[in-house]
């Protein structure tokens, strides 16, 4: 009786897998030919096959990473170091800040201090979360310690002035 085409996919493939196991090193520069030959080719089968395989994909680049955390960890290193603006667009959105409207000057907006190594802190609304400017650390954390809203600074600054008449 002769073979389906599925029995006979199934006979090749088989053939195909034995023979790739006894001539790995054969196989594998096969391989690397037909990718510098097939660029375009190549990178369209990887990307199908990555978007079908999505899971497996992660579950590798997790092993992957768990397994060379030093050098995940010098890679991000030199990321973050090339790619600042973009580093820092991140944490915006990860702590869900608003992107700032322009970029960070080389003074504290509020006292004028030069910013620190750190840089200075992007200051926003609460409320309506829209971006009001730079801030250094002391200025950002006061406004935050005075409510963030003109009443709670003007009950420092009525505090301050009974203060000086207290000192005349």
């Amino acid at each position: 009786m002769a073979m389906t085409l599925e029995e006979k996919r199934e006979k090749n493939r088989l053939w195909r897998a034995a023979w790739r196991a006894a001539n790995l090193e054969k196989a594998r520069a096969q391989n690397r030919a037909w990718i510098a030959a097939n660029p375009e080719k190549a990178r369209a089968q990887t990307a199908a096959w990555r978007a079908a395989n999505s899971e497996k994909v992660r579950a590798q680049r997790r092993v992957w990473r768990a397994a060379n955390l030093e050098k995940v960890r010098a890679q991000d290193r030199a990321w973050t170091a090339a790619n600042q603006e973009k580093a820092r667009a991140n944490q915006y959105r990860y702590k869900g800040l608003p992107q700032p409207t322009r970029p960070m000057p080389d003074n504290c907006e509020c006292c004028g201090r030069p910013r620190g190594e750190k840089g200075l802190a992007l200051d926003h609304c609460h409320i309506s979360t829209q971006f009001r400017g730079w801030l250094c650390t002391a200025c950002n954390t006061a406004m935050g310690k005075f409510g963030d809203d003109i009443a709670g600074l003007m009950k420092a600054v009525r505090y301050l002035e009974r203060t000086i008449q207290l000192k005349g």
